[in-house]
């Protein structure tokens, strides 16, 4: 059955949080079936209600009683599934960014690198200096991560 979530995605401005729902089944969960409005998601909320009025299965998350909202680097794209489209890929890059550090570096803890999105929104990594492997071995990752994502959509400082 279709269910509504609501995501505050972490890669937007601290305290400038996007809130967009998104489509699941609970088939799989996981798997985001993409982007819908604030009224679909009423809509697709209230139809659950009604095919499993004793379910106490309704994901945490889905009762769409907030109102969605855009950061202000999303905002210009509007609440639009070529918006969702980007935030998505944003994530995704900023996640997989991390599992590479962790695979190339695998003495680089979590503590010991920050990452922020600039205003251009490249992925901006930086790895603690007294890390003694990651001399030659950012070049490495960094060459990871442009063949993925192309060169300027990361930096590894």
């Amino acid at each position: 059955m279709l269910d509504v979530k609501l995501w505050t995605p972490d890669t937007c401005l601290p305290g400038d949080s996007c809130k967009i729902y998104f489509l699941i089944d609970d088939v799989n969960p996981g798997v985001s079936l993409g982007y819908v409005t604030h009224d679909q998601a009423i809509v697709i909320y209230n139809a659950r209600l009604i095919a499993r009025p004793n379910s106490t299965n309704v994901t945490e998350g889905s009762t769409p009683n907030q109102r969605p909202r855009l950061c202000s680097a999303h905002a210009p794209l509007g609440h639009t599934p070529a918006m969702y489209t980007v935030v998505k890929e944003e994530n995704e890059r900023k996640n997989f960014t991390l599992t590479e550090i962790q695979r190339i570096l695998p003495a680089v803890l979590v503590d010991d690198y920050i990452w922020v999105y600039d205003v251009n929104r490249v992925l901006q990594v930086s790895i603690d200096a007294r890390i003694p492997e990651t001399g030659a071995t950012r070049i490495v990752l960094q060459n990871a991560l442009n063949t993925r994502f192309g060169p300027g959509k990361v930096v590894v400082n």
